[in-house]
């Protein structure tokens, strides 16, 4: 972050330091009593809010009092500037932002073809066990659709395009289902459970014999 070689006020350092913290930690925001010099600045980005830092939305103070601090550095370079300060610091939390966007990129889809495979792989097979659970709920007649298991679906089905293939063919049909079977009242319970229990016959005149 800031650092000697863009001559960064020291003061505009510390606010910049607990703000971006303030915004990725839930920490407590710079406090403008605790800056008196820099307390309009703390005011105004509150109001804007913290958040806009990441977005190169920088208020104008920013720009004005690292230019006064600038005026006091002796043998400056033409180049610093309130302006390319705002310009440089901008560039680093973008650099930083897709730094950690790539690594959690790769940590979730993986950072070559055989990770992002097996990534999504994972992700379909908890799609899968997530329709399965919702077996009981479909059309007798369409759970025959399922295999015995996910255990034996994903013995047969290897592959992340296979199993991407079976929910983009069979989710859809199952959740027309699910609905059907809530309409009619159809349920996962076996036809003899509908059927009157049987009585017990008088014993006969043979039984007695």
């Amino acid at each position: 972050m800031p650092n000697e070689n863009n001559h960064t006020k020291p003061e505009l350092q510390v606010i910049l330091t607990h703000a971006l913290k303030s915004v990725l930690s839930g920490s407590p925001p710079p406090d403008p009593s605790d800056f008196p010099t820099e307390s309009q600045l703390i005011s105004m980005h509150q109001e804007l809010g913290w958040q806009q830092l990441f977005f190169g939305r920088f208020v104008k103070s920013w720009r004005h009092l690292q230019e006064q601090h600038l005026h006091t550095v002796p043998h400056r370079k033409s180049h610093h500037k309130g302006t390319t300060w705002v310009t440089g610091i901008t560039k680093i939390l973008w650099t930083h932002v897709h730094n950690n966007w790539t690594l959690r990129n790769d940590a979730r889809h993986g950072h070559d073809q055989e990770t992002k495979e097996q990534k999504c792989i994972e992700q379909a097979q908890r799609e899968i066990v997530a329709i399965y659970s919702t077996r009981t709920e479909v059309m007798p007649r369409d759970r025959a659709c399922f295999y015995p298991s996910t255990d034996t679906h994903f013995t047969h089905e290897t592959t992340s395009r296979q199993l991407r293939q079976w929910i983009n063919t069979w989710q859809p049909l199952f959740l027309l289902s699910i609905k059907e079977a809530r309409r009619t009242h159809t349920t996962q319970f076996p036809c003899y459970r509908f059927l009157p229990k049987a009585t017990a016959l008088p014993p006969t005149k043979h039984q007695h014999d």
